[in-house]
């Protein structure tokens, strides 16, 4: 499922001012809300984000960057008509800025998102709303998603009901104000993406999960409560549209691979000039833009500690690299590609991620990576082709995942802690549970260590091609740690004895 959203924060109008003698109406608000909204949707919603002003670098809002009429104009036409793509599934539009209304001489109103170049006195306004309303009733996107944070935003609903309805579409409208109302900001954040950030995380939410009609209630109940001179105004139409939820929810409603999600997420992260890739580890402590993609990658929130010291940073960074993206395809059809202990680690944190919705059984008593240098660099399987590798990580991280199951009705992970040994060339995971136990919540009376020793004495074995149960996650990761390019079997060893699991390389 394709979801995409163009995210817009507009600080700067130099054209715009009260009075002939007054300072042009600068804003500070609207890139600071418009980062905070592109980040939940990243981490949260699955989303695609484009950014809209950017600097260099394409992760970052530029808060002095100026936007022209035409140039927003396009790159929102793109979102919900795109000429050389299929439509996304789900679109987003999210705007922040300065509102404009223009009244006619008939009394008639019409209402704008203002660019940088807007001058009413140049006859220039901005986006107008009743071309993105018309844009939105041609548009074949199924989910449509506005949010604009304001001044008479409302006028956006200035247009007969029979034009609301649109065939097959569903629909969230969000806005800060009534069509004759202004809209304000307080504590550094417009008063509406205040709202909108506090509805849409998932983790506020008892299902994990935030859809279209829960955001609305949510932003209703808190302007309720407390007494602003601007009232939002919603429109829901059709089905609830899910915005955003914790790994686990999002997994299983678009039916997305971890790591095929991640391999796409960090596509050419470790290409020479990648601008998130081209820094120096002494200054990544204070690099949160850096430490939040790979967490966005992941799906999780990596311990801050991690990233204090440079040599932790620059160990960490390895064990990603021999995961991610490039690096972990290969640069050229010929080049080895390689799982190591490092990586393992990192596929076991997703998938504990995706089962309890928390990684701190796993990082508990792994204070950083500075010690563990090895991680990156000590492997588990053989060099394999590139679907074979594809397949093997998926079989480990299915393992990890199946393992990490709910086990004997628990309400809590069972696993105690984790830890590296020998500079990182060893994992070692503690369990609640010992493999020669059987759990009580399956059919089946023999534990893990009974059920591998008849698999042994068995003429032929049957590998399943979906990792439903521990048992075919076995099976299969099994089954690609044998598979090399060069011989057979690999540089590393994954087994259980008693409580813990071993992830070892002999390299």
């Amino acid at each position: 499922m394709k979801r995409k959203a163009l995210v817009i924060g507009i600080n700067r109008y130099p054209f715009l001012r009260d009075s002939a003698t007054a300072p042009p109406r600068h804003l500070t608000a609207p890139a600071r809300d418009a980062g905070a909204i592109a980040r939940f949707l990243e981490l949260y919603g699955d989303f695609q984000v484009r950014r809209f002003p950017t600097s260099q670098d394409e992760w970052e809002f530029d808060s002095t960057g100026l936007v022209v009429l035409e140039e927003l104009k396009t790159a929102i036409d793109q979102l919900f008509q795109p000429k050389e793509d299929s439509p996304p599934d789900t679109a987003l539009l999210f705007f922040a800025g300065i509102g404009l209304r223009r009244e006619g001489d008939r009394g008639e109103t019409e209402g704008f998102l203002a660019t940088s170049d807007a001058s009413p006195r140049k006859h220039i306004w901005g986006v107008s709303l009743k071309w993105l309303r018309q844009l939105l009733l041609e548009s074949t996107v199924a989910q449509q998603v506005i949010w604009l944070d304001c001044s008479y935003s409302g006028e956006l609903f200035n247009f007969p009901e029979s034009e609301t309805e649109t065939e097959g579409s569903d629909r969230c409208f969000i806005v800060a104000s009534r069509d004759s109302e202004s809209a304000y900001a307080h504590d550094g954040h417009g008063l509406l993406t205040t709202a909108l950030i506090q509805g849409i995380d998932p983790k506020s939410s008892p299902e994990g999960m935030v859809n279209s009609h829960t955001l609305t209630d949510s932003i209703a109940r808190k302007f309720a409560e407390e007494a602003t001179p601007q009232h939002p105004v919603f429109q829901n139409a059709g089905e609830p549209i899910v915005l955003t939820g914790d790994r686990r929810v999002m997994s299983y409603l678009f039916k997305q691979d971890p790591l095929e999600s991640l391999w796409t997420y960090t596509d050419g992260w470790f290409s020479k000039d990648h601008p998130l890739m081209t820094h120096n580890f002494v200054g990544v402590s204070g690099n949160s833009s850096y430490r939040e993609e790979v967490n966005r990658a992941l799906g999780v929130e990596l311990p801050k500690k991690w990233w204090e010291n440079p040599e932790s940073g620059k160990n960490l960074y390895e064990s990603l690299k021999s995961l991610c993206g490039d690096t972990f395809y290969g640069h050229k059809a010929t080049s080895k590609r390689y799982i190591s202990v490092g990586a393992a680690y990192l596929m076991a944190l997703m998938a504990h991620q995706r089962a309890w919705n928390c990684i701190e059984p796993l990082t508990d008593n792994v204070s950083d990576w500075v010690s563990w240098k090895k991680a990156a660099s000590s492997y588990l399987f053989p060099v394999q082709d590139r679907e074979t590798a594809v397949a093997s990580a998926k079989a480990l991280y299915d393992f990890f995942f199946c393992l990490f199951e709910q086990r004997d009705l628990a309400r809590h992970s069972q696993v105690k802690t984790a830890f590296f040994q020998g500079e990182g060339k060893m994992l070692v995971l503690e369990f609640e549970w010992s493999a020669d136990r059987a759990a009580e919540n399956r059919n089946q009376d023999d534990s893990l260590a009974q059920w591998t020793s008849k698999i042994l004495a068995e003429e032929s074995v049957t590998i399943p091609a979906k990792a439903s149960n521990t048992r075919a996650a076995i099976l299969r990761l099994w089954r690609n740690m044998l598979a090399s390019q060069k011989g057979f079997m690999g540089p590393g060893v994954v087994y259980m004895e008693g409580r813990r699991l071993v992830v070892a390389s002999t390299t």
